[in-house]
């Protein structure tokens, strides 16, 4: 990317059974980026967090990232963290979600 583009943050979920350090080897070759990975539902850090539907754990992390104020994101996820992206940026989620971003 060139100067003064601003890049983007990337934010990561992992596979069912894993946590947010299933990424460290990824987001140690990803060092100029603002690598976020986040744990799901019952997992790692969130292991005492409720909520384990696909939708309950996709408004969790809708939750997350909006609580970042990032600009510009992309997320990345493996296995059941595809899933749970792949639901937190479907329309209806994004339409209901007020701050959401586009």
């Amino acid at each position: 990317m060139g100067r003064g583009v601003m890049r983007p943050t990337l934010f990561f979920l992992h596979a069912l059974g894993g946590s947010a350090r299933s990424w460290d080897a990824v987001i140690a070759r990803l060092g100029a980026f603002d690598c976020r990975p986040l744990d799901l539902n019952g997992f790692g850090d969130a292991s005492d967090a409720t909520g384990f539907t696909v939708e309950e754990m996709a408004d969790t992390i809708a939750e997350q990232i909006r609580a970042e104020n990032a600009d510009r994101w992309m997320l990345v996820g493996h296995s059941m963290g595809g899933k749970i992206a792949t639901i937190s940026r479907s329309d209806r989620r994004r339409d209901a979600s007020p701050g959401w971003p586009a």
